[in-house]
Order: structure tokens, then sequence, then C-alpha cells
């Protein structure tokens, strides 16, 4: 043994360079055993840590050497040693892992625990000194190692948290049994938080949401039993903590919008959709994320992290009539986030196109089930996009739209229904002609979702066919076992669109519908849904029955036969018995308007009184809270059937009207000024002044069939304005002669000649030379009327129509 040297800075000899060399090797093998031994799962107990150490000091080299082989990566273990070795304080380890733990900052590496070496103890480092503080304790030596932090810890109320795995934390969400674990795991881990996590805790509330329709309590009593709720007030629990996660979901995904990929852009929004969380700043930052993504420059964000410019534009009206949706909409949802996990619940799916968003890259090939689901989601939430954001979107679905299945194309198609967007027509007949080929494995409920969103885009379908023709096939095996509210979805759809299958899969319809009002399976807004649609298919040999007997279901009956003694039955439904009278539906909001514009379609010999009157008064206490498009509508459906409504609702029904006036567009105010013609209301001066005053403020805007409808219902009304109102309107209509039609000019000069104002010799020259461009197409009965009109209005020619003629 060679003596240390007492003067400072000398060199040591060979000797001594050897045992501090012996020294480390011995430290580093030690290291990696105690790394081995800490990475026991807590669950074997101390026993195995203990265990595993008395293994270790019975074969120190062999099973020193075999945690080595195992251990984490050896330059941890190494710093360690060299630490151990030199006298130095070794620096806290970060966890690289689940076999790497936090050691204490004030005390030595987990490499101390282990048995020292001879040649340790004889130096008298600080490995001997640690193993002697470790037997004064009294407790076995496992038991002296730094253990993992508890539960409570990692997730975040011990003093020092330690980060989740993203992974870990993906699965802990997508696991959670209640809502409370929901709220929880956003309480401790919302810091640790990334773009897939805020999918995935969206995605997860909105499956309780689901799952908890009932009574809106959530989740299920099985599903919340567990968590240790009571029968009531744990539902009760659960859906205070659902409700209690709008607030930190909602600023959570605003935080993370920037960097989410397509994917969790998506899921977010259909799952903010099913909850009905629809703030504007968060889905304007989630648009706006989604439209950078489509290839789009996006809203820019001003100081405050809100963008600038609003990526979203006020909802679009409903198409009339405003159909529900199918019961299937829901059901492919659940469907395709649970085939996708859409809540992202695969962690390395969510975090590629996350990172993708983070570095900027754009994604010119997007998956067509996101796309659709993306839209969606904006449906769902009735956030119409912007134009331009719109035009991306159908220009990534037609570079993706190939690979679409049938659930995406029903999804995109729904989506851009319920939204009232009409692609180019190029795009439709591309999402046609895919529908087609998909359409012999394509689910019913995916079909009648197909054809109500291309119904409810109001497009004319001449050329679509063959897309039609192969839907009505694939649905016809599934006909007698449709679901009420999806065949009622499937009539209006083929109503809308005007499509007429052949009478045998209409008789097949009809039986189906039949047999669910015999169980009383049919609700009211399935029903009303019906009559509109078959009565717009105009087969009344074949649906005549059905009708009637939808019509008594809704008001009440004794449910008569079919054919003219089924009618005149109708008829007489009052004088039946009260014991074998059926109790009527329980009529709506939405349910009494479209059974007042059913009125507009039924033929009159299938008008049954009581279904009118039934409507009526569901509809008389929910005028006012009808929009302006659905006042608008009713007045043209009761102007169309020439029914005249009782007074009480007359007058509540006008009061309604002039209220929802100033918020009409040109078109709302003509069908509106028409249906109060026909009714033959006398609404008074007060009234017809507010509704021109609308309309002169929109005069700019007005249209050909518009401006030819209003000056003839004020024509028949008698009403004749100032100059000051009707000199701007006939020089706008004197612009439109050109683009009228031949009802168009026979209604402008019937309303000019009945009001009694005299145009003017220039005006009457160019009305005449527009009719006569269109003399072949002017039936001798409107070229009369048109010659009566010009000579009330002393044209010069006393014989118009010998010089149309000519």
């Amino acid at each position: 043994m060679h003596s240390r040297c007492a003067a400072p800075g000398c060199s040591r000899s060979g000797g001594q360079r050897v045992r501090g060399q012996e020294q480390r090797r011995e430290a580093f093998l030690a290291a990696c055993g105690a790394a081995r031994r800490a990475a026991v799962p807590r669950a074997l107990g101390g026993g195995a840590a203990a265990a595993a150490a008395a293994a270790t000091r019975r074969r120190p080299r062999t099973a020193a050497a075999a945690s080595a082989s195992a251990a984490p990566p050896p330059w941890h273990c190494l710093a360690a040693a060299r630490a151990a070795g030199s006298g130095r304080a070794a620096a806290p380890w970060a966890p690289s892992g689940g076999s790497v733990v936090r050691a204490p900052r004030a005390g030595p590496p987990p490499a101390a625990v282990a048995a020292p070496s001879r040649a340790a103890a004889a130096d008298g480092g600080p490995l001997q000194q640690h193993q002697r503080d470790a037997r004064d304790d009294g407790r076995p030596q496992a038991q002296q190692q730094p253990q993992q932090p508890s539960g409570d810890a990692a997730a975040g109320d011990g003093p020092r948290r330690r980060a989740l795995h993203p992974r870990l934390l993906t699965s802990a969400i997508a696991s959670a049994p209640s809502a409370r674990s929901l709220a929880k795991i956003a309480a401790n881990s919302g810091a640790d938080f990334d773009a897939a996590h805020v999918a995935a805790l969206a995605g997860a509330c909105a499956r309780m949401r689901r799952r908890g329709r009932d009574g809106g309590r959530l989740p299920a009593a099985a599903e919340w039993a567990d968590s240790g709720g009571g029968s009531s007030g744990g539902a009760d629990a659960e859906a205070a903590a659902l409700a209690g996660l709008r607030g930190p979901l909602l600023a959570l995904a605003a935080r993370h919008a920037p960097g989410m990929g397509l994917r969790e852009v998506a899921s977010t929004l259909d799952a903010l959709g099913t909850l009905g969380w629809g703030e504007r700043r968060t889905v304007r930052q989630l648009l706006g994320a989604a439209q950078r993504l489509l290839g789009g420059k996006g809203p820019a964000a001003d100081a405050s992290g809100a963008p600038a410019a609003a990526a979203v534009a006020p909802a679009a009206a409903p198409p009339p009539p405003p159909p529900p949706p199918p019961a299937a909409a829901a059901a492919a949802a659940a469907a395709a986030a649970a085939d996708g996990n859409s809540s992202g619940g695969s962690s390395s799916g969510g975090s590629s196109s996350s990172s993708s968003a983070r570095k900027g890259r754009r994604t010119p090939d997007c998956d067509p089930r996101w796309l659709a689901v993306l839209l969606q989601g904006c449906a769902r939430l009735r956030a119409a996009p912007s134009d331009g954001f719109m035009r991306l979107w159908c220009r990534a679905w037609a570079r993706a739209g190939r690979g679409a299945g049938a659930r995406d194309v029903s999804m995109a198609l729904w989506a851009l229904g319920r939204l009232g967007y009409r692609p180019p027509l190029a795009w439709l007949k591309e999402a046609a002609d895919c529908s087609t080929a998909l359409m012999p494995t394509c689910p019913p409920s995916d079909a009648i979702l197909q054809l109500w969103g291309a119904a409810a885009l109001g497009t004319r379908w001449p050329g679509f066919g063959p897309w039609l023709s192969a839907a009505a096939a694939a649905l016809r095996p599934a006909l007698p076992a449709l679901p009420p509210r999806e065949a009622a979805a499937l009539v209006w759809a083929l109503g809308r669109m005007r499509f007429r299958p052949s009478d045998a899969w209409l008789t097949e319809l009809a039986a189906a519908l039949r047999g669910a009002l015999a169980r009383r399976d049919v609700g009211a807004r399935e029903a009303v849904t019906a009559i509109w649609g078959l009565a717009r298919l105009d087969r009344e040999a074949v649906l005549g029955p059905l009708l009637l007997e939808l019509q008594q279901a809704v008001a009440g009956g004794d449910g008569g036969g079919s054919g003219s003694d089924g009618i005149e039955g109708a008829m007489h439904g009052a004088d039946a018995p009260p014991a074998e009278r059926r109790p009527g539906l329980q009529l709506g909001r939405t349910e009494s308007l479209l059974a007042v514009l059913c009125l507009s379609e039924l033929p009159r010999p299938l008008m049954h009184p009581p279904f009118i009157e039934a409507a009526l008064a569901a509809s008389a206490p929910r005028l006012r809270a009808w929009a302006p498009p659905e006042l608008a509508q009713a007045a043209f459906a009761l102007g169309s059937c020439r029914y005249r409504p009782p007074p009480d609702w007359a007058r509540a029904f006008l009061d309604a009207a002039a209220a929802a006036a100033p918020r009409m567009d040109e078109r709302e105010l003509a069908m509106l000024l028409w249906g109060v013609t026909r009714l033959q209301l006398s609404p008074g001066l007060t009234w017809t002044a507010c509704v021109l005053e609308e309309a002169a403020e929109q005069l700019p805007a007005f249209k050909a069939r518009s401006l030819a409808t209003v000056i003839a219902a004020l024509g028949v009304m008698g009403v004749k304005p100032n100059k000051e109102w009707m000199a701007p309107v006939l020089q706008r209509a004197l612009r439109l002669l050109w683009r009228c039609n031949v009802i168009d000019l026979v209604a402008l000069i019937s309303g000019v000649a009945a009001m009694g104002y005299s145009p003017g010799q220039r005006w009457l020259d160019a009305y005449a030379a527009a009719v006569a461009t269109r003399a072949q197409d002017v039936a001798p009965r409107d070229l009369a009327v048109i010659s009566a009109a010009l000579r009330r209005l002393g044209y010069s020619s006393s014989k118009p129509q010998a010089w149309i003629a000519g």
C-alpha cells in the first residue's frame, strides 16, 4: 500500500491510479444494479425489492453484470460513479423513462445503496458513509432507495409534480370511468396536455354525453356506480362534473388550436358540437387552424390571441321546410369516433399531425374521413365557415375524395345540407359518382344521410338519375325494417328532389309506415315530415290512404279506411264515438310549422280539416318564436291552399309578421305579401306601410320575381303607394324587364294597372318590347290579360296583340 502525498498538487503514483480506476468500475456496476432494482414495479412490494437487493449482495459481480445489461443508458450510471469516486456531489437525475427515477436533490444517487466494494470501504468514500447511515437507520437497504412518486404526486398533488408520459395520459383520459375522473385529470395534468390530449378529452366528454342522453344524467348508472355515486345524487354529480368541464375544455382547445393537426381539429369540433359547447372564440381559432392545414392563410391573430377577421359567418337559414336531421347522423358520428378514436386515442397518429402543424408543413392530401368529421362538427355547432374556407375544403375533398367510404360521403353531404352550402356542380357530380359506386355496400342509414343532405342543398338534380336509382335499389330490401324517423327523412328527401320511385317501391314504403302507425311508433315530427314528402311525390292512387292515416294520427280520429270511403270518414271524424277516437299527437314548435307548410303540398281532395285545425291551434302560441323565413313560408302555404284561418290566429300572425319584417329579405317580403293577399286578411294601412318601408330599403336587392310579386299583391289589395315609393320601384322594374319570364310580366303589368298608376310612355314601350321578344311563349289567356292592362294604362297602340304578332 502506498502512502498518500501530503504536498498539495503532487501527482499520484501508478498504484493510486489503478486503485481509482477499480473504484470507479465497482461503483459503476453497483449503480447499474441499484437502478435495476429501483425499476421493480411498486406492485411487487418492498419484499421483492429486498430480495433482489439480497441476491445482488450474494452475487455482486454476476448480478451487477446482469443489471448492467438491462439498465438504462450507462452514461447516467457512469456520471454517478465518477462523482462517487471523486467525492463530488452528484447532480440530480432527470427522468428519461419508466426505469429511471428521480433522486433526492440533497443526497447521493441510487448507486450509493448498493453494497460497496472492498476498495471503496478502504478508501472511506461517500459510499461507505451512506451505507453506515443505512445500517444505523435499522431498515433494509431496499427501503432506503428513492421510491417513485405516488399517483397523486404524479398527477400534480405533490410538491414535486412529475409529468406523465403522453401515452399514459392519453390512456388515462380514454379509460376514465366518469366525468369526475375526467375533471380530476384535467385539473391535475392540464398543464401537460398537448393537442392530442385536448382532442382525447373532448371526445371522452362527448362519449359520456351520448351515453347519458336519457334525462341528461351522465353517465349511465352502470358507469358511475363504481366511482362511489348513489342512485340519484351520483348522476346529478356526474352531470355537474361534465358541465364543469366546459370552461377548461374550451380554454385548452383555444390554447392548443395553433398546434393541432387536421385530426385533432376535426375531432375536437365534432365533440364540441355533440356537447353543444360552441364558444365563438374557440370555434374561430379551430377553424383558423383547419384553414391553414387545408392550404389557406387562416385568420391573423391580434395581440390578445383572438383572430382579427372572423372566420365564422352567421349560420345560413335552413331550407324550407326545416326538416329534423335523421337519427342516423348521431350513429354515424359515434361510429366514426369509435373507428378512428376521433378523440385522439392513438397518441402516435395525433402527435404526427400535430408535429406537422407545429413545423408549418401543410397537408395537401388530407384524409377524407377527417375532412368529413371537420365539416360535421361545423354543422353540429351551426357555425357556417366562410366561403374561402369552404372552397379550400372542396378542393381538399376533390383531391382525397376518391378514397372516401360510404360513411365519409354521408357525413360530408349531411353537413353540407345542414350548413346550406352548395358546392360546385362538378363537385356534386363527382360525389354522386363515388356514392353510386359504394351504394351496393352502403348501410341504409348512410344512404339516407346522403339523400337527405343532397335534398337539403336545394339543388336541381336533372343528371343524377343513376345515383338516385342506385340509392332506391339499395334501400329497397331494408324498407320493411326502417325506423320511422329514418323512413320519414327518406320520404322528405325524395319529395324535395321530386324523385318518384316505382309504385312497387312506394307500396313497400307505405306498408312499413302503416305498420309503424299501427304500433304507434310514429311521433309527431315523423308524421308531419312524411306528410310533406309524400304529398310532393304526386302519387295519390298509391299514397292517398297513407296520407289520410298520417293526418288522422296527428289530429286524432278513428282511423278510417282507404280510398273514397276513407276520405269521407276523415271528413266526419268528429262524429266517431269518444271511446274509438285516437288521441292526437303533441305538436311542438317545429312540428306545428311543418304541419302548416304541408298545406301547400297536399292535394285538396286529401286535405283533412281536423289536421289543419290542429296545426293552426298548435302554432298560435308559437308564432312569435318563428323565424322570419318561417313566417313567410307559412303565409305562402296558407295562401296556396286558400284556407282562411280563424280571426284570432290571423291577428296573432299579422302581429308576429310585423315584428319580424325588419329581418326579412326581399324574397321573404314578397312571399309574405302574396300570402296575406291570397288569404284576404285585410292587415290595415299601418301594417302595409311597415312592410313597404322595409321593401323600399331593400329595393336594390330585389329580383324580377320578387318585385313582380310585390307589385301584383299591392294591386290585389287595392293599395296605391305615393310617388316617392313608386318611382324607384318602377325604375328598378324597368332594369329587370329583360330578366322577367311570362309569369313575371303578367304579374307586373296587372299590379301596375290595378293600382291605377301611369308609369309613362317610355316605360310602357320598354315593357311592350320585352313582351314581343317572348311572343312565342305567351299563351292566349296571358296575352288577353296583358292587352287589357295596357289599354287601361292608356298605351298608344290600340292593338298590342297585333303589334306583338308582327
